[in-house]
């Protein structure tokens, strides 16, 4: 029918006005994580990916981005002397400034630098949280042999 009324060539042409525009799947995808990843933890994301720029190479070597709280950032230190380094009020500030750049002053306020290990205890476990009589079961039966009496 289109071929009868518009002519051969723009016969396949003419719907292509009526489809609608194509859209990238990057846009796409950014819609998906903004609905399905809160707003605070896409921000932290963007802090650990870029935390070699804001630290620096030397310092994002010897500490991680570890969780925000509250607008307190805390940084795990792998060493208790360069965690004592980074805590000077040069230093701290100079970091602070940085991170506040990328993530607002409003969402952080402060950084708070801890040992490696200082995270929530259920990520210690892959994820699993054990109740103590469940722990001190698998002890028992994974490690003394049952003894008749």
């Amino acid at each position: 029918m289109l071929t009868e009324w518009h002519g051969a060539e723009e016969a396949n042409n003419s719907l292509v006005n009526f489809h609608p525009q194509p859209v990238g799947i990057d846009s796409l995808l950014d819609k998906i994580v903004a609905r399905a990843v809160p707003p605070w933890e896409r921000r932290l994301h963007e802090v650990k990916l870029s935390w070699a720029e804001l630290a620096g190479s030397e310092t994002a070597r010897r500490c991680q981005v570890s969780h925000l709280n509250d607008g307190v950032l805390y940084i795990e230190v792998f060493h208790p002397a360069y965690r004592i380094a980074l805590d000077t009020p040069k230093i701290k500030s100079m970091m602070l400034e940085k991170v506040q750049k990328l993530l607002g002053a409003a969402n952080c306020r402060e950084l708070k630098f801890i040992p490696v290990g200082r995270t929530a205890p259920a990520a210690a476990h892959g994820g699993k949280s054990f109740p103590p009589a469940a722990k001190e079961k698998e002890k028992r039966e994974k490690y003394t042999p049952d003894l008749p009496l």
